[in-house]
């Protein structure tokens, strides 16, 4: 098979699978702003961890991807006013994310509903590109 071949076949495989594949000859000659506008960000979530506030402990979810996706469905955060899953606390806060995506590694904290009593609240963190 040749290249062109191989190029005009991964073409037709694409079209049916909402996807859009650009040589880079294409991608000179659009502005960020419409290569922004072309593409639908992929999540990616990593280094994700909890924090007690006022401490510097920390609890991480490792980064290998089996472990990250299965524990990031998995692990549940229960307490007063809160039962989730990391996956979830990311779910929620995706579109805030979207908008201030920049394609470079960014730190975003999620507060979660403080504990009764004297215990400070726990914080979700994670880096998102």
């Amino acid at each position: 098979m040749s290249a062109s071949e191989y190029l005009q076949g991964a073409f037709e495989v694409s079209g049916g699978h909402s996807v859009a594949l650009l040589d880079w000859e294409t991608i000179n000659q659009f502005s960020e702003k419409k290569l922004a506008d072309t593409f639908k960000p992929a999540r990616l979530a990593y280094n994700f961890r909890f924090q007690v506030e006022g401490s510097t402990e920390e609890l991480a979810i490792p980064e290998e991807p089996a472990l990250l996706r299965s524990m990031m469905r998995d692990i549940r955060v229960k307490g007063p006013g809160i039962d989730t899953y990391p996956e979830q606390l990311v779910d929620e806060v995706y579109d805030e994310v979207r908008r201030t995506a920049v394609c470079k590694p960014q730190r975003y904290e999620i507060p979660l509903p403080p504990s009764h009593g004297d215990n400070p609240s726990q914080h979700g963190m994670g880096d998102a590109r």
